[in-house]
């Protein structure tokens, strides 16, 4: 966790995961600690493999702001060639940025 210079929480939970299909499995079978930690902005960090256009297949962003209109965790989810942010407007770092 970090604090701001506005006194808000910033939690983060950190995973590597080979398989891109398991992306949102395996956040879902993680995410319960960063969920009840009583940050004020909860993020969950994965490194995985694939491309942006292998995650937009599988539908990955759709699912997890799914997740996030319902548990306000945030998500970056760093591949290959580039990184997806979930809300594309969340707040990520106390300086604002990634």
């Amino acid at each position: 966790m970090a604090r701001d210079a506005g006194g808000n929480v910033h939690g983060y939970q950190f995973k590597e995961i080979q398989n891109p299909k398991k992306v949102v499995k395996k956040i879902f079978d993680n995410m319960k600690q960063l969920d009840e930690s009583g940050a004020d902005f909860k993020t969950f960090v994965v490194d995985t493999k694939g491309t942006l256009a292998d995650h937009l297949a599988l539908r990955t962003q759709q699912r997890l702001t799914d997740v996030y209109g319902n548990t306000n965790v945030q998500f970056i989810i760093r591949v290959e060639d580039g990184v997806l942010t979930i809300p594309p407007s969340g707040t990520f770092m106390p300086e604002g940025t990634l």
